[in-house]
């Protein structure tokens, strides 16, 4: 559920972008995205890295094309979404607070945290994300820039992608822990 809450404003503008003009496209999920923000400052959850970012980015998106009266095609707007994600995550790594964290420590309990292997599977997941996110802008560059290659090809590459993350993400955490309390047994 928390995947789907957090990739929904992409998922908005995916839709959205059939339905109507790219520029309504990325200000509804500019507001998708706002929402999810101010629904987790409600709740008394932190502001996330990735939430704001994603809540600048379509607004922005939306401000500027609205603005200048000009759109840029659909993938070019995968390609900058995609690379403001890949920042956040390389930024965070940077820094040394991997973004995933920022998830993990509200939906996991206090003795956990203090594992030291905590940290290190949040740059796993992170570094992971990053990698998915340059592998996406990859294929958003060669679908700008190939012609010939099928739309759908692109767009199964990139769910294969998205998919994948999604799910080690899920499953990582379970075999770290896993191996931890084999070793301790």
């Amino acid at each position: 559920m928390l995947f789907f809450l957090i990739l929904s404003p992409y998922m908005t503008f995916a839709v959205m972008a059939y339905l109507a003009s790219l520029t309504t496209s990325v200000a509804v999920a500019a507001l998708v995205s706002l929402a999810l923000n101010v629904a987790d400052h409600l709740r008394g959850r932190s502001q996330k890295a990735i939430g704001l970012t994603s809540t600048a980015m379509f607004a922005g998106l939306a401000t500027y094309f609205t603005l200048a009266g000009t759109e840029w095609t659909g993938l070019e707007i995968r390609l900058a979404l995609d690379l403001g994600i890949f920042v956040v995550a390389i930024a965070s790594l940077a820094l040394r607070r991997p973004f995933t964290l920022q998830y993990a420590r509200e939906d996991t309990d206090a003795a956990t945290q203090a594992e030291p292997g905590f940290i290190q599977v949040n740059y796993v997941l992170t570094s992971v994300w990053a990698a998915a996110m340059a592998a996406m802008m990859a294929i958003d560059v060669l679908a700008i820039y190939v012609p010939w290659l099928p739309m759908w090809a692109g767009f199964a590459m990139t769910c294969a992608l998205r998919s994948s993350a999604v799910q080690f993400t899920k499953w990582y955490p379970q075999r770290v822990v896993a191996a931890t309390t084999t070793v301790r047994a």
